[in-house]
């Protein structure tokens, strides 16, 4: 794994996720930034998501807090009484190994935050994948299937039903690649790709639970390996939750297949609102 001291790196990798979730955000329709509650506050080099009709932490949390400058107990203070103001019950605050203050953990704890879980941040070069043998068909798509793709994410990551049109807002979005694994004509699994700058970022993997080990995952991340080297991108970026003696995360056993590196284990912080 990189060190703190590997700051250029770990700002890249970091500001990668951040400008892929605030695009997520942004490219909300009216409709489903009023069925999702969705808010998107950012200052340099941080961003605070906000999707108060769900209790999904992934959807509420802080990206690159004390990346830029350091963080204070009042920065800390206003991102509670955001979230608060908002109606969220809970969200986290997620923290790279280049936060600052070096206590910035400490200083979340001293405001009622808890140690929930930790997440893994993964990357890798544009280098050729693996050779990926699967009976199903891959390809990029654009609006025509941007319904069936909001369906298939949301149902895989257990998301509230309005997220279905709020991912399928994304679809065709400057920037974004889009792709899904077919049976025939049926849509069985998707993925995405988002170039910023040197690095694309990979996340919206999700498999219909039929059709789970027949090597969809595999070809959609060979196929977005092949592309970030297209668009020019000299790293691909992705998150996954952190593999424990307790709790399996089938998600970075893959990544490691796939010749992706851990850089840094990323420990996030809940605090709940008791809105």
């Amino acid at each position: 794994m990189i060190t703190p001291s590997d700051t250029k790196l770990i700002n890249d990798l970091e500001r990668a996720e951040i400008a892929a979730f605030g695009d997520f955000y942004r490219a909300a329709s009216a409709r489903s930034t009023s069925q999702n509650g969705l808010q998107l506050e950012s200052a340099p080099g941080t961003i605070a998501t906000i999707a108060s009709t769900a209790d999904v932490l992934a959807l509420n949390r802080v990206i690159g807090l004390g990346l830029e400058r350091p963080a204070t107990a009042g920065d800390i203070d206003n991102l509670i009484g955001l979230y608060k103001d908002a109606g969220v019950r809970r969200f986290f605050v997620q923290l790279s190994p280049g936060a600052e203050p070096q206590n910035l953990a400490s200083v979340l704890s001293n405001r009622g935050f808890r140690h929930h879980n930790n997440w893994v941040k993964l990357y890798r070069d544009v280098s050729p994948p693996p050779v990926v043998a699967t009976d199903l068909a891959v390809r990029q798509i654009g609006r025509e299937d941007a319904a069936a793709f909001g369906r298939i994410v949301a149902g895989g990551f257990d998301w509230p039903e309005p997220a279905q049109g709020w991912v399928a807002d994304l679809v065709g979005q400057p920037g974004w690649r889009h792709y899904m694994a077919f049976d025939g004509d049926a849509p069985v699994a998707t993925g995405a790709l988002f170039a910023h700058g040197a690095s694309c970022w990979v996340d919206f993997a999700a498999t219909l639970s039929d059709y789970r080990g027949r090597g969809a995952q595999s070809a959609l991340m060979a196929g977005r390996i092949r592309d970030a080297a297209d668009l020019g991108c000299q790293q691909l970026v992705v998150e996954t939750a952190e593999d424990t003696p307790t709790r399996s995360a089938p998600s970075f056993r893959n990544m490691l297949r796939f010749g992706f590196r851990a850089a840094y284990v990323r420990p996030n912080y809940v605090y709940a609102t008791g809105a």
